[in-house]
């Protein structure tokens, strides 16, 4: 109140303080970054397979690839083949398989979390040579809404 006559009282200033605007803007930067963190660590545990109608020997190539030893790396696997590792959320994973007519058939799988996601067949004849089956997936959880 004023002790003058005439005079009108003081107002508090309307709308929020500066520094309770900067900790809500702080809150929110660090809630989207701690979400940002927790989903890029979120990982699935990725399954390659190769199958064939007939063992044979077969060349692979994936992206990301799996650790494959030296002599694989150069002369392929026998089917039926598979190795696992882990890719982060949301991540593509590409996989194809290389067979020749010695194999019949050559199936590629890619398995996330346990459920094949892709899968494809192809049947090989001496007079095509060397052909190939490719799969992709993304590393997404498989259980929603279960």
């Amino acid at each position: 109140m004023s002790d003058r006559v005439g005079e009108a009282p003081k107002k508090k200033p309307s709308g929020p303080s500066g520094p309770m605007v900067a900790l809500v803007l702080l809150v929110v930067v660090i809630a989207f970054w701690a979400f940002k963190q927790w989903k890029e660590s979120r990982v699935h545990a990725i399954v390659y397979r190769a199958l064939s109608g007939e063992t044979c020997r077969i060349r692979l190539q994936g992206d990301p690839a799996p650790k494959l030893d030296p002599i694989e790396q150069q002369t392929g696997v026998v089917t039926p083949w598979e190795k696992g590792f882990e890719a982060k959320e949301g991540q593509m994973v590409h996989f194809r398989v290389y067979g020749d007519a010695s194999c019949g058939t050559i199936t590629c799988e890619v398995q996330v979390d346990g459920v094949v996601i892709s899968r494809k067949t192809t049947a090989l004849s001496e007079a095509k040579g060397v052909d190939s089956a490719s799969c992709e997936a993304m590393a997404v959880n498989t259980t929603a809404g279960k």
